[in-house]
């Protein structure tokens, strides 16, 4: 259990990167987003991000990538 709460508290704090919200540096919130989200959760921050935002714009629709975690 606190193993998961620590990987979706990093998970959040790398969402808020993705859309930069983390800082108020477009550069920081990328090295830091690659950080949170390659380093210790060992995925890379651009393509969660390319992802993520993909569902922001066909959210709910056939295209959202995350349709079926809905």
């Amino acid at each position: 259990v606190l193993i998961t709460r620590f990987q979706k508290g990093i998970a959040i704090l790398g969402h808020e990167a993705v859309h930069g919200l983390l800082t108020e540096s477009r550069s920081m919130n990328e090295l830091l987003g690659q950080q949170v989200i390659g380093g210790l959760l060992f995925r890379s921050f651009f393509l969660y991000r390319q992802q993520h935002l993909l569902h922001h714009r066909h959210t709910q629709t056939r295209s959202d990538p995350d349709l079926d975690l809905s």
